[in-house]
């Protein structure tokens, strides 16, 4: 059964609480009496990003266990890594950080077809990568440093398309 005493809204940290249902459990829906929100239970496995999630030539992923996710109506839940993003988007944006640092990291953690399929991936979930590039974009901007070297960001960014290479032109 699950428990969910002492569970706080995301939203104005306020305690909620979530209904029982007729069998026992509690909902995974609520709304927060204090700001209003329409709050979820999601579940999550407590890992991180996989390359398998993106090469299916690697096996690499999960660890099989549960974490529960409270989060508001109108966004989603990775249920890899737990991230909370808005539902508009088509892919969790850690993933496509991911991604990005795996293409541009050490030779010896790519398979052979590697980076093909992480340029796929990236040119496949356009909006979530958009918000993913002009982040790293905007931290060159900023501080001239970023988690990945701006020089093998434009390489990446000619290889998916025009879209991210103009989101890195005056970088």
């Amino acid at each position: 059964m699950l428990s969910l005493d002492s569970v706080l809204c995301p939203c104005c940290r306020s305690p909620v609480e979530f209904p029982t249902q007729p069998d026992g459990t509690a909902a995974r829906v609520t709304v927060c009496e204090w700001c209003g929100n329409a709050l979820l239970i999601s579940t999550s496995d407590p890992s991180s990003h996989a390359r398998s999630e993106i090469d299916n030539d690697f096996s690499d992923g999960s660890f099989g266990a549960i974490t529960f996710i409270v989060h508001a109506h109108g966004t989603k839940v990775c249920p890899q890594c737990a991230r909370v993003y808005p539902k508009q988007m088509d892919c969790c944006p850690g993933l496509i950080d991911f991604a990005l640092k795996w293409y541009t990291g050490p030779a010896d953690k790519l398979g052979p077809n590697s980076k093909t399929r992480i340029v796929e991936f990236i040119a496949k979930h356009e909006s979530a990568a958009s918000l993913a590039i002009a982040t790293l974009a905007l931290k060159w901007k900023i501080d001239e440093v970023a988690d990945v070297p701006i020089g093998s960001l434009k390489e990446f960014a000619s290889k998916v398309g025009p879209w991210a290479s103009d989101l890195l032109a005056d970088c």
